[in-house]
């Protein structure tokens, strides 16, 4: 699908770029808001942190870059969005209006792997629009993420901390690869979002397999927003410029890392239908090693500090859990004006190797409920499987995954077999 990716410049949405591209999909365009006037703001939807360099960021990939300003505040703070007057998520909806009316785009590209608050708005946007949104963190490990993103050429520094056991003036600047090690150690003692989900800390990507041009720091300037005897909030500005990469032959290749279509189906085997998100048992020993290692220095170097965790309202929004939610959470009318809805493009997809085994992904399902839309789902992959001369009843499904937004589902994908 043509995609337009909203980035901030961390590396949550530019890695799940590296996803969609590994996917087949194809970004033609970025997306970013700024701040106006300020350098950061205490946004519960935006990282505006390094919005300096965004522009780079689009250079470095050589794609389009819109751009719109946040004018609006977080109004309607439910969590069961609707549109809302002089509401930040509206400005997402501006740009992204714009994007499609200019570049003619089927798909958002969204880094968000933990927060309901921020995927719910996104996705409303989406769905008033007729775009599918493509994010392929959602849910995951995050201490296994964090290593397949360095693992995966994800080149980016610590820009920001807001969160016990991160000092602004210790590890503002650090590679995530060079501060991983703590950020372990603090996910044990603290309960800190290794990934940062929680607000603790945002990044900047200087370079990935994606880029053409690498980004490079001329100038830091360290900027102490909060100071406090436990956590301090800081930042940095940068100014940078951009370099030509060593031995790039403009072509873009994909580490191993990020899986594509034909690479799940191609893993698949007579008797092994395993979870390729899974990093293997040298990168889980690595990540053993290294907190081990950190902890002791930690033992050495830092105080001990007693801690009485208080989150304030953001927190408790981008942290909550599914066992918080009532179950009518998941079947709310986003929309109220039905005619505002623009129809969804399905994008059915089937692949197959030598073992008998067919990977099959981007149904789409609409109803006016789910179970409406999971049936509608159902019926158009039984559907798809006869289109290659395969009944439901001659085939076993081992995995399926159903992503479902509001009364649509979204990208199912299952691994079938025949039953023989």
């Amino acid at each position: 699908m043509r995609t337009v990716a909203l980035i901030s410049g961390g590396k949550d949405s530019c890695y799940n770029m590296m996803q969609c591209v590994g996917a087949g999909h194809k970004i033609v365009a970025l997306a970013n808001l700024q701040p106006l006037l300020k350098d950061e703001l205490d946004s519960y939807m935006y990282q505006t942190v390094g919005h300096q360099g965004i522009e780079l960021y689009a250079e470095a990939m050589d794609l389009p870059l819109y751009r719109e300003a946040i004018s609006g505040v977080a109004v309607d703070q439910g969590r069961n969005y609707k549109p809302t007057y002089n509401d930040e998520v509206e400005d997402l909806y501006r740009l992204l209006a714009r994007v499609k009316s200019e570049m003619n785009i089927e798909a958002v590209s969204c880094g968000a792997i933990l927060s309901d608050y921020q995927r719910i708005r996104v996705e409303n946007v989406c769905q008033r629009l007729g775009l599918v949104s493509l994010a392929y963190l959602w849910r995951r490990n995050q201490k296994e993420l964090l290593q397949e993103m360095i693992s995966s050429g994800v080149e980016a520094i610590i820009i920001k901390v807001a969160a016990l056991g991160l000092d602004p003036r210790l590890h503002l600047g650090m590679t995530i690869k060079d501060i991983q090690p703590h950020l372990l150690v603090m996910q044990e003692k603290y309960g800190l979002n290794v990934c940062g989900e929680g607000g603790e800390y945002e990044t900047f990507t200087l370079d990935c397999p994606l880029f053409r041009k690498r980004l490079v720091i001329d100038e830091k300037e360290l900027v102490i927003h909060t100071e406090d005897s436990v956590a301090s909030v800081g930042y940095l500005n940068l100014k940078l410029h951009l370099e030509p990469k060593e031995n790039y032959d403009g072509t873009i290749n994909l580490p191993l890392t990020v899986k594509n279509s034909l690479d799940f189906i191609n893993d698949l085997s007579d008797t092994v239908f395993s979870d390729i998100s899974d990093i293997d048992e040298s990168e889980i020993d690595s990540i053993e090693k290294l907190k081990i290692e950190e902890e002791k220095k930690q033992k050495e170097l830092n105080p001990l500090i007693s801690y009485d965790r208080q989150t304030d309202k953001r927190e408790e929004i981008v942290n909550q859990s599914d066992d918080d939610l009532e179950e009518d959470d998941y079947y709310y009318d986003d929309v109220s004006d039905e005619s505002e809805k623009l129809t969804v493009i399905d994008h059915r997809s089937i692949y197959g190797n030598r073992h008998g085994w067919y990977f099959i992904g981007g149904i789409v399902g609409e109803g006016v409920d789910m179970a409406v839309a999971t049936d509608d789902a159902m019926n158009k992959l039984i559907s798809r499987l006869a289109s290659i001369g395969k009944s439901r009843a001659s085939t076993r499904v081992f995995s399926e995954h159903i992503y479902a937004r509001y009364g649509t589902v979204l990208g199912t994908q299952c691994g079938v077999r025949e039953d023989v």
